[in-house]
């Protein structure tokens, strides 16, 4: 009973704080949490059609250097409400449109947009890709051949990529061994094409401004390292990988949606994914072909900043090993299995408050009979 009563009073105390706890609580909520993210090209005068929030108080806005890359200023970036650069606001539902500059230079630029009201804030990412180069170039590597044109790297070819080392001279850390590792600056999109069965250690390490990335359907290993400190936003694990190497994905600290189709996946070691303090909101999607996670997947965030996880459950996921995920806030889980998969005390590692589980009509009681889930908060979905 202590529990339970503990448990109410901390869940209430979030709906004031977080606007991503209940959608119908607190003084602001946005309409789609996919309008939390703004992308545009570079010569792309606005990110689309904007965002929309509703305000039950009166609302400020304000534009910030983003601390993912310094010195690009803000002054590229306006808030629009009907045509007019709006910054506040009283209560209703507005729709902002972000206006943008033309980015002259090859870099992208990145600033986030806070929306406050009362206690409640809404941060939103707003990135513009940089303009493409006009560099090209191409080469093998191992029995695989890349491209690089436009800011997109092509690798095509079949086989395994090549593993890659750190460069270092006197001591000091120069680059590292891929020989696209010189336009790192210039790439913002990698392609795997689907004869490619594997993506070697360190391949795309240090990439800051590589934004997107499909995997081809034939991958089976991710080496070690291999996307570690880029500027990944979401990643998508395609059934054929059966591997991940240690800190593959190490400091992706704009990483927040991350999508797991493999069907026999295992990890080397540990560090696979950690997120560096800066991904707020993470959500995770085991899908539908997904029947269990192995130990040590070790979605890992920096204790300092522990972020709001949402975890979404497939419907024939049947085992979530220990280890899966260390230092969230708050954590809803969203279960599409009837017959509750097996988890265990240490599943979800340093959990601020017992997480939120919304269950398949019909299957509150056999959620609550369950060891581990029955101490958890479990809401039958309507």
């Amino acid at each position: 009973m202590k529990r339970m009563i503990l448990t109410l009073v901390c869940l209430l105390s979030l709906a004031l704080t977080f606007m991503t706890c209940k959608k119908d609580e607190g003084n602001l909520t946005i309409r789609d949490s996919k309008e939390l993210t703004q992308t545009a090209n570079a010569d792309e005068k606005t990110t689309g059609k904007g965002f929309t929030f509703t305000a039950k108080k009166s609302w400020t806005a304000s534009v910030k250097e983003s601390t993912k890359i310094k010195g690009s200023g803000v002054s590229w970036i306006k808030l629009l409400y009907n045509g007019v650069e709006t910054y506040s606001g009283g209560a209703g539902t507005f729709t902002i449109i972000v206006s943008l500059e033309q980015n002259t230079v090859q870099e992208p630029r990145y600033a986030t947009i806070e929306i406050v009201s009362g206690n409640d804030k809404i941060i939103i990412s707003v990135m513009q890709k940089g303009k493409s180069g006009s560099e090209e170039d191409s080469g093998t590597t191992g029995p695989l051949i890349w491209n690089f044109a436009n800011g997109v790297l092509t690798i095509s070819g079949s086989g395994a990529m090549p593993n890659y080392d750190l460069k270092y001279e006197n001591g000091q850390f120069v680059g590292i061994s891929s020989p696209w590792y010189k336009y790192k600056d210039l790439i913002i999109t990698i392609i795997i094409g689907n004869s490619v069965t594997s993506i070697g250690d360190y391949a795309f390490s240090n990439f800051y401004y590589l934004y997107s990335v499909k995997i081809g359907n034939n991958v089976k290993r991710i080496g070690q390292w291999a996307f570690s400190s880029t500027g990944l936003e979401e990643i998508e694990i395609p059934q054929s990988v059966e591997k991940i190497g240690e800190w593959a994905f190490h400091i992706c600290e704009v990483l927040s949606n991350i999508t797991i189709s493999s069907v026999n996946l295992s990890f080397e070691g540990r560090g696979a994914f950690t997120f560096g303090g800066k991904s707020r909101n993470i959500v995770i999607t085991l899908s539908d072909d997904v029947q269990e996670i192995k130990e040590n997947a070790d979605f890992d965030v920096d204790n300092k900043y522990p972020p709001n996880l949402k975890l979404i459950i497939g419907s024939k996921v049947q085992r979530i090993e220990k280890n899966f995920f260390f230092n969230a806030f708050y954590t809803e889980i969203d279960s599409r299995q009837k017959n509750p998969p097996k988890i265990f005390d240490n599943t979800f590692n340093n959990i601020r408050y017992y997480p939120m589980v919304f269950v398949e009509k019909g299957c509150f009681d056999v959620y609550k009979a369950t060891d581990v889930w029955k101490d958890f908060e479990i809401i039958e979905k309507n």
